[in-house]
């Protein structure tokens, strides 16, 4: 499973969990401060690596936040949701970007909808969901030392797990 998942890291990265005022919406995109930012939120032992049980705690939560029916599976509107959010207080620069990443997140999730439970079904549950993120991390650890880096997460482009 190679998909391109990466909507957790994307959202974070993006700074979906924080209102941004609309005098903010136009200052430069400061993608290295975020990507740091995210790193030290993920890694909880702070110990300078991403562990797969700390990217995995991660994603798991972060599917709990997106599943805002609590029933247990994404369906592509709440898989979307925060980009969507982004996008619509996002100012005339990030917009095309925003649009690409909105493309690939739906294309990301019609690939776990053909797996997993219920494939087919337009659901996620979040066994299919994780299993995605763990073949993510893996592929992205190079070195095979069970561990990411900030290096490691900087040349996968935010999009390791």
């Amino acid at each position: 499973m190679a998909y391109g998942f990466h909507l957790g890291m994307a959202a974070a990265l993006l700074g979906l969990s924080m209102a941004v005022p609309a005098s903010a919406q136009d200052k430069p995109y400061n993608h290295e401060a975020r990507l740091k930012g995210f790193f030290d939120r993920v890694d909880a032992d702070h110990d300078g690596t991403i562990s797969a049980a700390e990217a995995e705690q991660y994603m798991a939560a972060y599917f709990d936040r997106l599943d805002t029916d609590q029933d247990g599976t994404l369906t592509l509107d709440e898989y979307l949701a925060p980009l969507h959010r982004a996008h619509d207080r996002a100012g005339e620069r990030r917009r095309p970007g925003l649009e690409k990443a909105l493309q690939r997140a739906e294309e990301d999730f019609k690939a776990l909808d053909k797996t997993g439970t219920g494939a087919g079904t337009g659901h996620v549950d979040k066994a299919t969901y994780l299993a995605a993120s763990r073949a993510k991390f893996v592929e992205t650890d190079k070195d095979h030392t069970g561990t990411l880096t900030l290096e490691q997460l900087r040349a996968a482009r935010g999009h390791a797990f």
